[in-house]
């Protein structure tokens, strides 16, 4: 539960709604900050695997791109949330624009639990499971996974 709803409504609010400001009122400069979070927690996650070279750095890579962020936005039906103006959003750039939206959402948790790193790791892993494996044990990508 988000104690600034401000934040929340920040974070779903994309530059093509009319009359925002694009920095003040829109997800611009939250998904920026969500993507670096986004970075840290995975290479954490998997730092100790990468230096045993149980994995590879493509592979951890893949947790930060925008096909593996559009199936965590799918599979949770996030992507109805989102606040816009596009007309033909199928036609739309729809990865990046869902990337863009978990993206900012992750800030928006961050910056909502007063930086607490550890409660965004809890959500990602627990609530959205970012990091639950298929059963091949690749990439679980909502409905579709790697390997």
């Amino acid at each position: 539960m988000f104690k600034d709803k401000r934040l929340l409504e920040k974070a779903i609010t994309h530059e093509s709604v009319k009359g925002t400001d694009i920095f003040e009122r829109t997800f611009e400069n939250l998904k920026n900050l969500g993507d670096k979070i986004l970075g840290y927690i995975v290479w954490d996650n998997f730092y100790e695997e990468l230096e045993k070279k149980r994995i590879t750095k493509a592979e951890v890579k893949v947790y930060e791109d925008n096909p593996f962020l559009f199936g965590i936005v799918k599979s949770h039906g996030l992507e109805r949330y989102l606040k816009h103006t596009i007309k033909n959003i199928e036609g739309h750039k729809r990865e990046e624009l869902w990337g863009n939206l978990m993206e900012s959402i992750i800030a928006a948790i961050y910056l909502d639990s007063n930086r607490d790193i550890e409660k965004v790791k809890y959500i990602l892993k627990n609530n959205l499971k970012i990091f639950e494996k298929n059963e091949k044990g690749g990439v679980k990508r909502g409905m579709t996974s790697l390997k």
